[in-house]
């Protein structure tokens, strides 16, 4: 997706959770819920993205980012329905960062598409793997308008 400019007004941070951790990047309310728009797909998307991260060197193990959609501030995840019937889910919408061996994974950054049937304000769930401490590394989730 060609993303235009980021949204100023439209950005978190957050350090990286201790290892073996998870923290709770929360919340944007891009008005995702709004009846007319709520089962149409947004014209943007959540640009998460990340430092260099020296201490992420173990192969098998990552960093991993789950985008938070709930209408509840995060006592939910992306595992209720929206007035469509009770066997309708949202899918996850995940994304994983494997360490590197030796230099540790290398900056970057991952668009999180915004579906149809939000539930309310967004976030980001992370999870640091037991085997790295990236604490120092400061996570940016900022909205860049289509």
């Amino acid at each position: 997706m060609n993303t235009g400019l980021p949204d100023a007004a439209l950005r978190l941070e957050l350090f990286c959770p201790p290892a073996g951790q998870t923290a709770l990047l929360k919340q944007l309310d891009l008005g995702v819920d709004t009846a007319a728009f709520s089962n149409q797909w947004r014209q943007g998307v959540l640009r998460i993205s990340w430092p260099a991260l020296p201490n992420h060197v173990n192969q098998a193990d990552n960093l991993t980012f789950t985008l938070v959609d709930s209408g509840d501030y995060g006592a939910s995840y992306q595992a209720g329905s929206t007035n469509i019937g009770a066997a309708w889910m949202l899918p996850e919408i995940t994304v994983s960062v494997p360490g590197v061996a030796d230099t540790g994974a290398p900056p970057g950054y991952c668009d999180f598409p915004m579906p149809p049937a939000l539930r309310g304000p967004v976030g980001v769930q992370v999870t640091s793997p037991a085997s790295s401490d990236n604490q120092a590394a400061l996570l940016v989730a900022q909205w860049y308008l289509g």
